[in-house]
């Protein structure tokens, strides 16, 4: 009898695990205008990265977004890389919005910006990480967003 009640238990436990599963699932496809698309597609996101024995390492980025929904518009209208500013370079080699009828609007310098990671603001025991923020201009429903960018650590942040 003592098996049986554990079975039903744990049966019941999956059975309302798998109920939220569902409803966070079927939360995330949709946005608050009742799409049930999900609010932006990743259409691409390359990383690639080139470790030498020293210690130096390239970080290759290569990342394509697509807004389906207006609140799609807002999650990927404005990226970031993060980088640790003493040990390490961001060069943007790729940051554009592609519209839906194919025509690229390159993001001008006035639109990407660095700021001091929140919560290395101070702290004396967290890196100095900073946040390249770019802004895409013309996002709308349909755009896509391509942003590439090289980052390179010319020493290791641990020694050895």
């Amino acid at each position: 009898m003592m098996r049986y009640r554990a079975c039903l238990h744990i049966a019941a436990s999956l059975a309302l695990c798998a109920a939220a599963a569902t409803a966070f699932a079927a939360d995330t496809r949709s946005d608050a205008s009742g799409d049930d698309r999900a609010p932006y597609t990743t259409e691409r996101d390359v990383h690639l990265f080139t470790i030498q024995k020293d210690g130096s390492i390239e970080e290759h980025d290569d990342s394509v977004l697509r807004a389906n929904t207006t609140s799609g518009v807002d999650d990927i209208a404005q990226r970031y890389v993060w980088f640790n500013k003493d040990i390490e370079q961001v060069q943007l080699l790729a940051a554009e919005t592609i519209d839906t009828d194919g025509a690229t609007h390159a993001v001008g310098p006035e639109a990407i910006r660095d700021i001091q990671e929140p919560r290395s603001a101070g702290a004396p025991s967290f890196q100095d990480g900073v946040l390249r923020t770019v802004i895409f201009p013309g996002v709308e429903p349909g755009s896509r967003v391509h942003l590439t960018f090289r980052k390179t650590r010319a020493k290791p942040l641990q020694a050895g």
